[in-house]
């Protein structure tokens, strides 16, 4: 009797233990305050897959908010530019930087005789007296999301993505026309040495907003992170 109780208390803890995990693994929050950028291993265990990347219709950029939101002063634009700015850091810090951008809120939004870094092109660009050579790229472009979970949520998260400091980068304009709406498997930075880095930042977007993401995309964001493995090692 004894012996029989004993086995219904560990099957007991065994399946809680179980389920407790699942739900650890699968629950997109425990990301939502990392600093760093996790490893691909470990997104790649949280991602939600699908066969291939359906179209759904009625996405409109205004369905993320029309335009660019307000940090404060600033519009996410500025204040992305400005986070950017390479100026007050170190030069490791320059280069795909496993830093999560975090939320700021800039007392002046003048963005002048600054140096960011291009993420996609590996190198920097220098900001005068105009930005308009420099777009702000959606990592996880946003119709891609539309089609792979956003359509189904509240306007007031599709703002809050549109805005994410952690989906945008700046770069140079032609690179985010070149890209478009395009994910992994049919687009990468132009610097190969960017293309794991690339591939964790759209995992882990993917992850924290539970989006789904193409088999496509995911066998060709596994071999961009193997083949930096191999040359970084």
């Amino acid at each position: 009797m004894i012996y029989r109780a004993f086995l219904l208390l560990l099957s007991i803890a065994t399946i809680t233990a179980l389920v407790m995990g699942a739900w650890s693994k699968l629950n997109p929050t425990t990301y939502d305050n990392a600093l760093m950028l996790p490893e691909w291993q470990e997104l790649e265990n949280q991602l939600i897959t699908t066969p291939q990347r359906q179209k759904i219709p009625g996405y409109e950029r205004d369905r993320f908010g029309r335009g660019w939101g307000q940090q404060g002063a600033c519009s996410t634009r500025e204040a992305v530019l400005l986070a950017s700015n390479m100026q007050p850091r170190s030069e490791e810090y320059r280069r795909h930087s496993n830093e999560l951008p975090q939320p700021t809120k800039p007392e002046s939004c003048k963005i002048k005789n600054i140096e960011i870094w291009d993420e996609y092109a590996g190198g920097s660009v220098s900001i005068v007296d105009s930005a308009r050579h420099v777009d702000i790229d959606h990592i996880f472009p946003l119709s891609a999301a539309w089609d792979l979970g956003a359509h189904s949520w509240e306007q007031t998260r599709r703002q809050d993505f549109a805005n994410d400091y952690r989906n945008l980068v700046p770069t140079d304009a032609s690179a985010n026309r070149e890209k478009s709406d395009s994910l992994p498997n049919e687009w990468m930075p132009s610097d190969v040495s960017a293309h794991c880095w690339y591939a964790r930042r759209v995992a882990y977007i993917a992850v924290l907003y539970e989006l789904s993401i193409p088999e496509p995309d995911v066998k060709r964001m596994n071999k961009a992170c193997r083949l930096f493995g191999l040359f970084a090692g």
